[in-house]
């Protein structure tokens, strides 16, 4: 009999943006309802980069676009590249501003974690903007944490 450790009822992994080149428009992943997890952390990949851009979170009060959407304060994390095994500080972005993506970043990972919810809001999402048409090979998927409601069938994020 096999013991589930690591694959808890609590943890949903869910893919918000699919592998694509960034190139000229800001691009948006999926939302995630934060009524139904405790807490969520963007995992967000970047490819080869001959470009440099920036990331931010949005706050949403409904899905579509009949929603009020704010910014959102976040704190991330930067890792080495893919061949290196190391983490940078964490780093605190307030609701005005966003975060750098270098040209340097190749193959390096960004864990973000936006701040609370604004009252009244229950979605929020990541938006990454290049700088430049040289684009950029980005994709990020949602780890929401602490189901509200667990179960071996996990509710959706969206």
């Amino acid at each position: 009999m096999a013991i589930f450790k690591d694959l808890d009822e609590r943890t949903h992994v869910f893919g918000v943006l699919t592998l694509q080149p960034l190139i000229l428009a800001a691009t948006a992943t999926a939302y995630v309802d934060m009524t139904r997890y405790n807490s969520v952390q963007f995992l967000l990949g970047v490819g080869t980069n001959d470009s440099v851009g920036s990331f931010a979170m949005e706050q949403s009060t409904a899905l579509d676009s009949n929603g009020t959407e704010a910014a959102l304060a976040f704190h991330y994390r930067k890792s080495g590249s893919i061949t290196a095994d190391t983490m940078g500080a964490i780093v605190y972005v307030n609701s005005d501003s966003s975060a750098a993506i270098a040209a340097s970043d190749d193959d390096k990972w960004f864990l973000i974690e936006p701040d609370q919810l604004s009252d009244g809001y229950r979605w929020c999402r990541l938006v990454v903007t290049p700088s430049d048409s040289n684009g950029v090979d980005i994709w990020a998927a949602a780890i929401c944490k602490g189901a509200r409601w667990p179960g071996n069938v996990q509710m959706s994020a969206s």
